[in-house]
């Protein structure tokens, strides 16, 4: 223990007017440092499972389901998403007449036309128990038919959320739900009404 003390012109010793002990300094820098450390030494934990024979049943009969997740780094995420597709339909038209058509005219009477229709899968998330939310779009990967049925396609979609240690802090969570976007119509993999989570915790 350290004292520092003042003593008056005739050398009598004044009020004690500040005491510094060694010990709680040594202490409070390791705590900063211990406090340091843990600001940066983040990690995610799953608070989910996903089962084959579950994702199967929800592809199924959802249309969608979450197939597999990684964790990069302890900072980021990256999901793989099925879907079921029916194979898009097509109608004839005839084409408009316009000059263009009179001078060029087609052999055929009739042409055929995809029909377009919004076909799209995302991801949405939280950080705040979904007072909040964003939502992030996946890239499709690839397709291939079922099997058992000629106009019938699974996708395969892939998606990476970064930095979700940034986004949250100590025992809070990351949620998110997965949906596919047919025209108006919207499938969703929400984890039985559960989301997917991830929890942040401390690195030990």
């Amino acid at each position: 223990m350290k004292h520092v003390m003042f003593a008056d012109s005739l050398g009598l010793d004044l009020e004690l007017i500040h005491e510094i002990k060694i010990n709680s300094i040594e202490n409070l820098q390791q705590s900063y440092a211990k406090s340091k450390r843990s600001s940066t030494d983040k990690i995610l934990i799953q608070n989910f499972r996903l089962n084959p024979d579950v994702n199967y049943k929800k592809l199924v009969e959802n249309g969608i389901c979450l197939n597999s997740i990684e964790i990069f780094n302890q900072t980021s995420i990256r999901g793989i998403i099925l879907t079921l597709n029916e194979i898009d339909n097509y109608e004839q038209i005839k084409p408009k007449k316009n000059f263009f058509n009179i001078l060029f005219k087609n052999k055929r009477d009739e042409i055929i036309v995809r029909e377009k229709e919004l076909d799209v899968v995302y991801v949405i998330w939280s950080v705040d128990n979904w007072k909040t939310w964003k939502y992030q779009s996946t890239l499709q990967k690839n397709s291939k038919l079922l099997k058992s049925s000629n106009n019938t396609q699974i996708k395969t979609h892939e998606f990476f959320i970064h930095g979700i240690n940034d986004l949250i802090d100590i025992s809070e969570q990351f949620q998110f739900i997965i949906c596919h976007q047919i025209g108006m119509e919207v499938l969703r993999d929400t984890n039985f009404e559960q989301c997917f989570s991830f929890k942040c915790a401390i690195q030990l």
